[in-house]
């Protein structure tokens, strides 16, 4: 490589690395014969002529590199060789694994893709979860993104060729993560009734973090449970996980080991809600109580209601509440409301005849209803017995404001830091109707966008669909019977990946024993960019200069580049500057053009260092739209000969891939600027003026009609006549500034002043 002055050290030091990595030392470059006058065999070294091996041995190896100043420093660094990696206890491996990719632009994305495919397919033998590994933690993650799941290298680069050739291809997951930071997923806690023989037991085998927790919920239930809660996950135990006694707990149980898995993930929720019985890992999840304590409270629960008589019914009808709520008082009353799942789903509960007698009214009319497999009719009288036993245990758990935001399901709505510290409160969840479609609701509100049920099926994403029909949502779940628990798993994981979510990918194989391997590189675009808001600094390191104290609002700061053109620099939004959402067309913010001449105007006199220059042929070549996302604008002045310039203005839009490049500048305004005479007009008689427009001024309506058939709209900051006389071909107006002006003292000419001339002369 050379001498490479320097960094000539830093090349010894790698080279040093890579020799005590390989345990071979490579000859010397130039050296063939050593000169006959050195007493080598008297040096307790030797140059090595050609390539040598280096073993390990007993004593770790260690290299010294050298590093020679020209100014006489003498640098000197001594390597060791690095202890050998403790082995690392590996589980047993998962069935499949994800490979998450990512590009700056769809374009990127899908040649990275393509690499990927030609790599894994090319080395069958290649460690698929490896690959992914490095992929996951050792590159950048951009918005463009893509994700698969395989259990194999030649299936992963057989589902990457698929999205090459098709982005909507069927086992693969693609998306773009939105700007302005990541979404919020809210964790839906299943309800009891879920629960299925062998649920849990795959991650249970194979992931540490699901493993430990649930095998710690089962040393704690001990006291409370007759049968090992792993047993009761056994298929050979039949029907007993059914039981009330034994669902309930090992539900919590599950749940609790499930969100702790999502979160050993980097995957927190912004919010968490339960159904019923899964409000308990919610509040759990959220701060109210302890693992432990939970489940001695669901444990006890469960104890109570498994002890009271069987009977009752519970049954879903597909009607209002106002219909179930007429039909149920027609019946006596005496079967209640046990859920409100919906805008059309209603669960009731109570005594057997009675719903089904209600249920037989709704039938008759083609209301589609379902009995529910329950062993007791929950949220009924038929819970009184075991309310006041409930709320003495419940008294003696300690329980804590939520830390992260819960939605509890008796208000159906966002708990209070006092909501859960009154010990009745989970008797009357018992006894009262879960108002779920109102808990969905204010999730809505706050801004969840990603719905991950927690529980063995995926139940209450169903449900909220139907509470929240927007296409915009994802309902992803944990788990899924009849489905690999690994599968279910991954795809949601690539779910949130492609949708922006934070993935601690290290945490994800944290106890897999990875290593980095030699994988694809970034596909670059070769494109040129323009670097936004960069500022280009002088070779002595001074900043740029602010046009005016503080910078301009509109044209910004200048660039200082070793360039004869003047180049200015702003960052331009709907609210940047404020007053500028009082100025639109046809419902949208636009920049006025009387923005665009102060730009010029303010730009001519900073480069020369002289008042304003004249303006002269202006075009206005197309509109600048504004939104809340900023937009990079730059004013550039051109010499044209002595004392003239000409000026253009131009802004940077999005390309459809979001890479922005040459071809993506728009020129909004060009004309030419001329250097200010020495002569100084002379004052205006502002009486002798007015003395010419005999009559009363007209008010300000002319404005409001004209701007309405223009389709413009002006607030405050673009409303300075107050009145105003007109005669052949002249007008004047007198103007006012509003009091909320932003910055009057920074322009030349304030835009809302000059566009009202604009209106005027219109």
């Amino acid at each position: 490589i050379g001498h490479l002055e320097s960094a000539a050290g830093v090349a010894g030091l790698i080279k040093a690395v890579l020799v005590l990595q390989n345990g071979q030392i490579p000859p010397h470059l130039h050296l063939k014969t050593p000169n006959p006058l050195l007493r080598m065999e008297s040096i307790p070294f030797i140059i090595p002529t050609q390539l040598a091996s280096w073993p390990q041995s007993e004593i770790p190896r260690r290299a010294g590199v050298s590093s020679f100043g020209f100014g006489g420093t003498n640098a000197h660094i001594v390597l060791e060789e690095s202890p050998l990696a403790a082995p690392v206890a590996v589980q047993a491996e998962r069935p499949l694994h994800v490979l998450s990719l990512s590009g700056r632009s769809s374009a990127a994305r899908a040649e990275l893709a393509a690499r990927y495919a030609d790599c894994l397919g090319a080395q069958p033998e290649i460690s698929l979860a490896d690959t992914a590994f490095t992929a996951h933690v050792g590159r950048m993650h951009f918005a463009s993104r893509l994700a698969v799941v395989a259990e194999s290298p030649e299936q992963a680069s057989a589902r990457l060729r698929a999205f090459v050739a098709d982005p909507t291809a069927v086992g693969t997951h693609a998306g773009e993560a939105a700007p302005g930071g990541v979404p919020k997923v809210a964790f839906l806690f299943t309800g009891q009734g879920a629960q299925y023989a062998g649920m849990g037991l795959g991650l249970h085998e194979t992931q540490p973090v699901f493993r430990e927790i649930l095998d710690h919920g089962a040393a704690c239930l001990r006291p409370y449970l007759d049968r090992p809660l792993l047993s009761l996950l056994d298929p050979a135990a039949g029907a007993a996980l059914d039981q009330t006694g034994y669902t309930q707990p090992v539900m919590f149980c599950l749940q609790y080991a499930l969100a702790m898995l999502w979160r050993s993930w980097g995957v927190e929720p912004t919010a968490v809600m339960g159904h019923s019985v899964g409000e308990f890992a919610a509040a759990c999840v959220a701060g109210v109580f302890s693992f432990e304590d939970g489940l001695r409270l669901i444990a006890e629960r469960a104890r109570l209601m498994q002890a009271l008589p069987r009977g009752g019914l519970m049954a879903a009808v597909m009607a209002t509440p106002d219909r179930i709520q007429e039909a149920l008082r027609d019946a006596g009353d005496q079967v209640v409301i046990a859920a409100l799942n919906g805008p059309q789903s209603v669960v009731v509960s109570g005594p057997e005849a009675a719903v089904r007698e209600v249920l037989a009214r709704f039938e008759a009319d083609g209301t589609k209803c379902k009995i529910l497999a329950t062993s007791h009719a929950f949220h009924s009288q038929f819970m009184d017995p075991i309310l006041g036993a409930l709320d003495e245990i419940a008294a003696s758990v300690p329980h804590a404001p939520p830390t992260l935001p819960i939605v509890a399901n008796l208000l159906g709505e966002f708990a209070s830091a006092d909501t859960y510290s009154s010990p009745d409160y989970w008797s009357r969840h018992a006894r009262s109707p879960v108002r779920f479609a109102a808990g969905m609701q204010a999730l809505a509100d706050s801004g969840c966008e990603i719905f991950l049920e927690i529980g063995p099926r995926p139940i209450l994403l169903g449900m909220g669909r139907r509470c929240l029909p927007d296409e915009r949502l994802a309902w992803l779940p944990s788990l899924r019977p009849g489905t690999n628990e690994w599968a279910t798993l991954l795809d949601s994981l690539a779910g949130l990946y492609v949708r922006g979510a934070n993935v601690d990918w290290a945490g994800f194989d944290r106890d897999s024993g990875r290593q980095r391997i030699a994988v694809p590189t970034y596909p670059f675009q070769r494109r040129r960019y323009w670097a936004k808001g960069a500022v280009v600094l002088p070779a002595d390191g001074r900043a740029a200069r602010d046009v005016a104290p503080g910078g301009h609002s509109l044209l910004g700061r200048r660039l200082i580049a070793a360039v004869p053109e003047g180049i200015f620099e702003g960052q331009i939004a709907a609210n940047r500057p404020a007053y500028l959402a009082d100025h639109k067309v046809q419902g949208k913010i636009v920049l006025p053009g009387a923005g665009l001449l102060e730009m010029a105007l303010a730009a001519s006199a900073t480069w020369q260092g002289t008042a304003p220059w004249t303006l002269r042929g202006v075009a206005f070549l197309s509109p600048l739209m504004l939104d809340k996302s900023a937009s990079t604008v730059q004013t550039v002045l051109t010499p044209d000969g002595p004392g003239a310039a000409t000026f253009r203005i131009v802004s940077m839009t999005q390309t459809d891939d979001d890479e922005p490049d040459e071809t993506s500048l728009i020129t909004h305004a060009t004309g030419r600027l001329e250097a200010p005479s020495n002569s100084v007009p002379g004052n205006v008689d502002l009486r002798a003026e007015q003395a010419r427009f005999p009559g009363d001024p007209f008010d300000d309506e002319w404005r409001t009609q004209a701007a309405r058939r223009s389709k413009l709209e002006y607030g405050p900051t673009f409303c300075w006549v107050k009145g105003h006389w007109v005669q052949e071909r002249e007008a004047l107006a007198e103007c006012r500034a509003p009091n909320d002006k932003d910055h009057a003292s920074e322009y030349h000419i304030h835009p809302g002043l000059l566009d009202c001339a604009f209106q005027l002369a219109g």
